[in-house]
């Protein structure tokens, strides 16, 4: 009876610590954001609403994010260049759009919307000097701050040349007064991804961990795909990338594809919940399963994590509710063996999509929207198949493309319009 006892103990913690059940709180009315860390759980929590701007910390990294999760707004100034700074007239602003940041993309921020494709040199907020090296701001701003104020704003240039890395930024009243001129060296904030800043309190605010220490970030942040303010997760893409499976049971799957992570920022985002108009609660996906693949600092090696949500508080606690499991080890099959061909075209599309296979077996083919719920379902069999796939009915938005088998599962997205 002993050995039994001892047996079932150790199998008891096994089993205990191959998962785990975590809970974030952002604070009522998600107050703060957290950054957290699968090894080491919640790194640290800061108020949502202390920085207005943030500056990349990279050499040649010249994106400038917006905290539009706490209100702020961005907007070009429609009326005149650089040489308008003393002259800034805001009638008609109501009819100015306001600019985001991605939602794609840690690395492109609000300032970067302004970008010519066409221009290798143009960067949205400047334009790059092949004689100095330098980025020329050419390009006013006005900025609605976290507090409600209303500024003009000139991001005068980026110096990226060898002992220099700074920013250069301006800012004051509409009508002038209170003016600041502010200069970063972004060299003393090397181990960050962004340097925070505080237009209201003329600071930099020390907000973000360092970038080896946080993989999540749990937040607020403006969906302009919706569009809508959310509550949601980004990655630290600068060493997390992440994969979404639907339709599977959470507790069992495992079987992540290597080539299907990405570096999207807001790939986990906010969609995994939706509120119940007639519970008034939040309501979780139950068959969506996140992946995610840490890279050490080198880039040569790897762990990965699997995430699921299991609830999620509201705005009350801003509390959210998972599970995550170490599977770094795991011999789940992480490719989609025996399939040479799986394209979905064309994307975005209106009418239809093609679906295009080869494969050495039958495949199963689900199409699922962005809460996980199904659409579509059907067969294709094995060699090379073209399915064509009406989509007319479906209402836009994002959809999941997923062929699977017996060796596994593979995925793909493409936008209703």
């Amino acid at each position: 009876m002993r050995i039994f006892t001892l047996l079932f103990f150790s199998l008891f913690t096994l089993l205990a610590f191959s998962q785990t059940n975590v809970d974030v709180a952002t604070g009522d009315g998600y107050a703060n954001e957290v950054y957290y860390s699968f090894e080491n759980g919640s790194v640290e929590a800061s108020a949502r609403d202390n920085w207005d701007i943030a500056f990349a910390s990279e050499r040649m990294d010249v994106s400038i994010l917006a905290n539009n999760g706490a209100g702020v707004e961005v907007y070009t100034y429609p009326n005149g260049d650089i040489t308008a700074w003393d002259d800034i007239d805001t009638s008609g602003m109501y009819m100015w759009t306001p600019m985001y940041n991605s939602v794609e993309s840690m690395n492109d921020g609000a300032f970067l919307r302004n970008m010519d494709l066409d221009n290798a040199f143009d960067q949205g907020w400047g334009v790059y000097n092949m004689i100095t090296h330098v980025i020329e701001g050419d390009s006013l701003y006005v900025i609605k701050t976290v507090s409600g104020e209303y500024k003009k704003l000139w991001i005068v240039g980026a110096n990226p040349n060898q002992g220099f890395n700074t920013w250069e930024f301006k800012y004051a009243d509409l009508n002038g007064g209170s003016e600041e001129t502010i200069t970063l060296n972004a060299d003393d904030y090397a181990d960050y991804n962004y340097i925070h800043y505080s237009i209201s309190s003329n600071v930099v605010v020390d907000k973000e961990p360092v970038s080896t220490a946080w993989d999540l970030l749990f937040t607020r942040y403006f969906d302009y795909t919706i569009p809508y303010y959310v509550t949601g997760v980004q990655i630290n893409s600068t060493y997390v990338q992440v994969q979404q499976v639907d339709g599977v049971d959470q507790g069992a799957y495992e079987n992540y594809t290597e080539s299907n992570f990405t570096t999207n920022w807001t790939e986990i985002g906010s969609d995994w919940k939706e509120f119940d108009m007639g519970s008034f609660t939040y309501v979780v996906n139950d068959q969506r399963v996140y992946f995610t693949k840490i890279m050490n600092e080198a880039g040569t090696d790897s762990t990965y994590w699997k995430l699921y949500f299991t609830g999620f508080s509201g705005s009350t606690e801003g509390k959210y509710s998972f599970t995550q499991k170490n599977v770094t080890d795991n011999t789940a099959i992480r490719e989609l063996e025996g399939v040479k061909l799986f394209e979905v075209y064309p994307n975005p599309s209106t009418n239809f999509i093609s679906l295009v296979t080869d494969s050495k077996m039958e495949l199963q083919v689900i199409i699922t929207d962005i809460s996980g719920k199904l659409v579509y379902e059907n067969q294709v069999g094995q060699g090379f198949n073209k399915k064509q796939i009406a989509v007319d009915q479906l209402p836009a938005g994002v959809y999941n493309v997923s062929i699977t088998s017996e060796n596994g599962i593979s995925s793909q997205k493409f936008i209703k319009q």
